[in-house]
């Protein structure tokens, strides 16, 4: 089966891992974590990376450090996958679904306006696939109401967005690095941030709530239990070494993945059934997909069984995906959302990583020709 997963270790890999063996210091408060959490603040120029446990943890770990919880309000697109959402009824608050932009993952800006009340506490934005969206129109809007805004950039690493990294227009921002991610560690996640305040905060919540800074409200116990709420979110030092070794592959990855694109997108030429989907002025996807919009003849859950049956996974095929609020545990928050109905009624992936072959590009090509109505 062609699909949208590619674990790109070698070698390099397992030399990190023996290396860190042999410290004998393998948990998430080894020396290693923060070699990781170094590198990846040095690479999108931030000052702070915080590594987790997963992309899920890192969302739980900011609603709690934004003490976010019954009453409050959160804003968040219904076309964003539910480990987007599923904190925020951990955490007890309100999810407020806000319509997309017509054909882009991005907030349609009137209706996120609209939803913004007293009780809005965050807002999320996922952007899908690695594609860029409107961050910066949502980051101003949220900054004239006073609202934290976060980017869930977990299919996002080293995607452009205006002419910098995804991930650098919100207050804070998070990725995943499980498997199927542009920078893997197996099961993981960090949140990259600017705020010293963002970034402590963090720290204490993922290590049990121990005090780490004079900035605490607790500074005389710093490093002292049972002053602050926190949980087990830390990353584990195996995790951290493969991430070491991730990062340095991420950019040629980005450019496998562009030329694998490039070249199915060559091969389709002007196919009626589908478009790429736009691509923003002064962005580049990192291909995590190429995701690409079905003419509104086509029926996406119908194309996505006719590739899979010839070998090739579409993640809309796989995951089954529609609004979050016609799932059953999002049903009682659900609201009017158009622009987002028709987009997950139109979006297909199509395979780039860097493990395809020849053969694999031209059956993925001569497949998408054949499909007819």
């Amino acid at each position: 089966m062609l699909e949208n997963k590619y674990v790109n270790f070698n070698e390099r890999e397992l030399d990190e891992i023996r290396k860190t063996f042999d410290t004998r210091k393998l948990s998430g408060t080894s020396e290693i974590v923060k070699q990781y959490e170094q590198k990846l603040a040095n690479f999108f120029g931030v000052k702070h990376a915080i590594a987790v446990s997963s992309g899920t943890s890192a969302l739980h770990a900011l609603l709690y450090a934004h003490d976010i919880g019954k009453g409050d309000e959160v804003i968040v697109s219904p076309s964003a996958p539910v480990m987007s959402a599923l904190p925020i009824l951990a955490v007890g608050a309100t999810i407020v679904f806000a319509d997309n932009e017509l054909n882009s993952f991005g907030f349609d800006i009137d209706d996120l306006r609209n939803k913004i009340t007293d009780k809005t506490k965050m807002i999320v934005s996922v952007p899908m696939w690695g594609y860029a969206i409107n961050s910066s129109e949502i980051r101003d809007l949220a900054r004239r109401y006073d609202i934290p805004f976060i980017e869930d950039v977990s299919h996002c690493h080293g995607s452009i967005a205006e002419g910098r990294y995804m991930g650098t227009f919100g207050d804070a921002s998070f990725f995943s690095t499980q498997e199927r991610k542009l920078i893997s560690t197996g099961e993981g996640g960090y949140v990259i941030t600017d705020s010293d305040e963002i970034a402590n905060r963090l720290i204490e919540v993922r290590d049990f709530g121990k005090p780490v800074s004079k900035l605490s409200q607790y500074p005389k116990h710093i490093g002292e239990y049972g002053y602050l709420f926190g949980l087990n979110f830390r990353i584990t030092a195996l995790s951290a070494a493969l991430g070491i070794v991730q990062i340095d592959k991420l950019l040629s990855k980005i450019e496998t993945r562009t030329e694998n694109a490039k070249m199915i997108m060559n091969g389709l030429g002007d196919n009626a059934i589908l478009e790429q989907a736009p691509i923003m002025k002064g962005s580049r996807p990192n291909y995590y997909a190429l995701l690409a919009l079905l003419n509104d003849s086509y029926d996406n859950n119908r194309v996505g069984k006719e590739l899979f049956e010839n070998g090739i996974v579409s993640d809309s095929y796989r995951f089954k995906i529609k609004p979050l609020y016609r799932m059953p545990i999002f049903s009682n928050f659900a609201s009017s959302c158009p622009n987002t109905e028709r987009l997950l009624r139109r979006i297909i992936t199509l395979p780039t990583h860097e493990g395809l072959k020849e053969t694999n590009i031209k059956k993925i090509i001569k497949t998408v020709k054949n499909i007819t109505l």
